[in-house]
């Protein structure tokens, strides 16, 4: 890709139009990056510094603008990373919860079934043998 800058003169008053394209190497026009300005140039070394000026203040206002879209993109950009961050911490948090009221069902179970067994367990009868141990 090349830039093509043309300078063509519109009427007589010394007004060139200005235009930069970005063009393909096989010669298509691809994209107009900047402005097209009216404005009067160098002619036999004479020039306008009022006519300067406002070409300044129209580039400058343009930069401006481009400043304040990269901001306003830069700002959108910061707060989906912050609102991802909340809703990755929100769903760790929900799963640490599920994860932690599954082991407290788990141990309730495990009460119930510790309960249930000691209710139909079989008391011990003794036989007289106080002493006795196992082979």
């Amino acid at each position: 890709m090349f830039l093509l800058i043309n300078l063509t003169r519109k009427s007589t008053n010394s007004r060139y139009a200005l235009s930069v394209q970005m063009r393909s190497p096989d010669g298509t026009k691809m994209k107009q990056i900047l402005l097209i300005l009216l404005c009067s140039t160098y002619v036999c070394g004479v020039h306008s510094t009022q006519q300067a000026n406002r070409i300044l203040d129209v580039l400058q206002s343009y930069l401006l603008i481009v400043a304040l879209v990269i901001i306003v993109i830069l700002i959108a950009i910061v707060i989906a990373i912050i609102i991802g961050v909340i809703i990755v911490a929100l769903t760790g948090n929900l799963k640490l919860f599920n994860f932690c009221r599954s082991i407290q069902r788990q141990r309730s179970r495990i009460s119930q079934l510790e309960s249930t067994s000691q209710q139909h367990e079989v008391p011990f009868r003794s036989t007289g043998l106080k002493n006795y141990t196992p082979l």
